[in-house]
């Protein structure tokens, strides 16, 4: 891995300057299950809950191919936290639901 963010080290473990097989068997074995995927040119677009200093926070993860002359020759990721947009729309499902009852 090349570069990684604050909240990915947080979420993964610095993995900087250090391959797959360096990485936690758990996290290993996911990434090369996307990896797999991505590297036959699908992209894919995950949503995932994981518990960050004891907050349960919702990430959306692309990860995309990275293509030269027609050949994958890596893969590329961003993970976004859309923690509030996610509770923001328990709410309103939560509210919407409580209107019913009362209609």
């Amino acid at each position: 891995m090349l570069r990684e963010n604050a909240e990915s080290i947080a979420v993964w473990g610095d993995m900087r300057g250090r391959a797959l097989t360096d990485a936690p068997s758990d996290v290993r074995e996911l990434w090369q299950e996307q990896l797999a995927e991505v590297m036959s040119g699908q992209v894919l677009r995950l949503r995932r809950e994981h518990i960050l200093d004891g907050d349960l926070r919702t990430i959306d993860e692309t990860i995309a191919p990275v293509i030269v002359e027609n050949e994958v020759t890596g893969a590329v990721g961003v993970a976004i936290d859309v923690t509030e947009e996610a509770r923001a729309g328990r709410f309103q499902t939560l509210l919407t639901e409580i209107s019913a009852d009362f209609a």
